[in-house]
């Protein structure tokens, strides 16, 4: 009997761990009083000290293909407060992604990294 509920434990986990987790299931900002679901999958690079080069580039498609960049929204960078001053704090610029496993498009917020450039 004990063998047969750790078959089963065991291939629970394997079901739940392949179930595609919708964008809402990860962090989420507010953005006037609305949640907005954060995307990490496609985050924008900003490069410093880029010479000759764009400054900013944006990752179209997620890794996994899942998420698709469709448009930059003009909507003002969006800025959060990670931990207690003086804490860093992570900036976040609207987007309007495609999501493929929900086959929607949806207004999101995708995470700024700053790169520095060699010279």
């Amino acid at each position: 009997m004990k063998i047969r509920n750790m078959l089963l434990g065991a291939g629970i986990a394997l079901f739940v761990s392949n179930l595609p987790f919708p964008a809402f299931a990860q962090n989420a900002i507010k953005v006037g009083g609305k949640d907005i679901p954060v995307i990490k999958e496609l985050p924008i690079f900003i490069m410093r000290n880029a010479v000759g080069m764009p400054a900013i580039s944006y990752t179209e498609k997620s890794a996994d293909r899942r998420y698709r960049l469709v448009e930059i929204l003009p909507t003002l960078t969006q800025e959060v407060q990670v931990s207690q001053p003086p804490a860093p704090r992570s900036l976040y610029r609207m987007a309007r992604v495609y999501d493929k496993k929900e086959r929607k498009t949806m207004t999101v917020a995708l995470p700024i990294q700053f790169q520095s450039m060699g010279r």
